[in-house]
């Protein structure tokens, strides 16, 4: 019986079998199964990042951001979710309830606001998803990253409740990783602040869940935030970015 319990997806020997098949290399899994895990990706129906009361909450990179919310689903799925899925990794895009249309079959339109500032919100509702279908994990992903799923899973993220790029004494939202653990106090905590990773980072401290820094995360804040693909190497070994 495998230390993850019953719900865990895959073993090792599936994940090398279906990587030799997908091209993915340097999996950290070797002779015990992997955690089942959850990719979230929380996205919305458009991209409003005002705020009548708070003129702090607002987009301040306007003018380099791509505002259409479907074109970057669209691109996640025509990139890097393709790889997740051949290893047999759910990815699903949350966004918060419309009568306007139906959820695709990868999306979940959850019971909360679709504004920037009801990101904690939503969040909470990603973690009781997770929770009440059996991940023990769940890779929290903004929909404006890019990721290379090999060199991210071969990371130490299943061995910690709270991985990602830090900011202070806080993980930065775009990626990082939440265990079961994790996701329960997120799920039964009140909100506090509409910045979802600053409320994060006082839950875990308030149960003083230490976070783990992720070195291979391209997730910054200030003049680096904007990611300018032609100042990125060829030959970099990041395993994700953020802002794309």
């Amino acid at each position: 019986q495998n230390r993850y319990g019953p719900n865990a997806a895959t073993t090792a020997h599936e994940v090398r079998s279906r990587r030799s098949n997908s091209g993915l290399v340097g999996y950290a899994f070797e002779g015990v199964a992997m955690p089942k895990l959850l990719v979230g990706v929380m996205s919305c129906h458009s991209a409003d990042y005002r705020d009548k009361v708070d003129e702090c909450v607002r987009d301040w990179f306007d003018s380099s951001r791509c505002k259409d919310t479907d074109a970057r689903r669209r691109a996640i799925r025509a990139t890097w979710k393709k790889e997740f899925v051949r290893l047999g990794i759910d990815v699903k895009f949350f966004l918060g309830k419309t009568s306007h249309r139906a959820p695709l079959d990868d999306e979940v339109f959850v019971d909360s606001g679709d504004r920037y500032h009801d990101n904690s919100y939503k969040l909470k509702q990603m973690c009781a998803y997770a929770l009440e279908n059996g991940y023990d994990y769940m890779l929290r992903l903004d929909d404006d990253v890019y990721i290379y799923p090999d060199r991210l899973l071969a990371t130490e993220w299943a061995q910690h409740d709270y991985a990602g790029s830090p900011f202070g004494d806080f993980l930065i939202g775009a990626v990082k990783f939440l265990s079961r653990r994790a996701m329960t106090l997120i799920r039964d905590s009140q909100v506090t602040h509409w910045a979802d990773d600053a409320w994060v980072g006082c839950v875990m401290r308030d149960n003083r869940i230490p976070m783990h820094i992720i070195r291979s995360f391209h997730c910054k804040l200030g003049d680096e935030y904007y990611i300018q693909p032609e100042r990125v190497p060829l030959s970099h070994q990041w395993a994700a970015f953020h802002s794309c």
